[in-house]
Formats: C-alpha cells, structure tokens, sequence
C-alpha cells in the first residue's frame, strides 16, 4: 500500500519446547499486544486478525491459538485465510495479517507477522524458535479525510 513507512517490530526468540508451544504462545502475546495497541489508539476501528496455516495445524490453530484470543477480544473478528498467497516460503508454521475497518468503511492493513526461521539458520540450530510481528505506525495514526 505505502512504499515507505515507520514500523513498530516485535520479536521474541526462544527454544522448541514441542507441540509448537513457543510458537502458539508468542504469536498470542503479539496478536494481543497489537489488539490492545489499536483498541485504545483507535477505539472506533473494528479489527480483523487472519491467521494462515502453513504445516496443516488449522484445527488446532483455531483451538489453541484465536478461541482464546477470540474470549479475551470479543469484539475482534478472527478467521482463517488459506487463500493467503504473500509470506509463502517467507513464513513457516503460521502467519497473520490484522486488518483495520475504520469509520468510513475503509479496510487498512496495519500489522503483519509470524513464524520465521532467521534464528535457526543463523546459529544452525533446528530448535530456535522465532516469531516476529510488524504494525505501520503511519497506518495506525491515519484516518479518512
């Protein structure tokens, strides 16, 4: 959408501990982050949050991962998109996408992230885990003219 922009990044780093449990946990920690970010920014915005499945854990995705985030954000729509064709091959495991509905109707896309494998080929380790999450600030602080 915008070539350029300024980014809030989070990342969190950690070890396999199995059943991807680190993964599920700060994909959670960020997706809630970034929920409550906007909500208290942009309280008049509804929220969208796309996950993609990209290793075939969808049941267990919609279980573990947006029935919890969906009980604690009620008001947030949370769906699958299988259609996703951006971040294949960038991603693994999982990704998402959180769009913005502001008062106008118009749709925004201001957050993206998921599953990475930097820190594993970084150290050659296969039980790094990494997880990142980036939210355009210019599209946070933009409205509808």
């Amino acid at each position: 959408m915008w070539a350029h922009f300024r980014v809030l990044g989070l990342v969190a780093a950690g070890r396999d501990r199995g059943s991807f449990a680190f993964e599920a946990e700060a994909l959670a920690k960020q997706i809630g982050y970034l929920i409550e970010l906007v909500a208290r920014s942009r309280p008049d915005w509804r929220l969208d949050i796309a996950l993609t499945d990209l290793a075939s854990r969808t049941p267990w995705l919609w279980s573990d991962l947006l029935d919890p985030l969906a009980a604690r954000s009620p008001d947030v729509t949370f769906r699958m998109d299988p259609e996703r064709t951006s971040g294949r091959g960038y991603y693994v495991d999982a990704c998402y996408k959180l769009f913005a509905i502001d008062a106008a109707g118009q749709r925004i896309e201001l957050a993206d992230g998921g599953c990475t494998t930097w820190t594993r080929r970084l150290i050659s380790d296969a039980k790094e885990r990494l997880v990142i999450s980036g939210l355009g600030f210019e599209r946070l602080l933009w409205s509808a003219a």
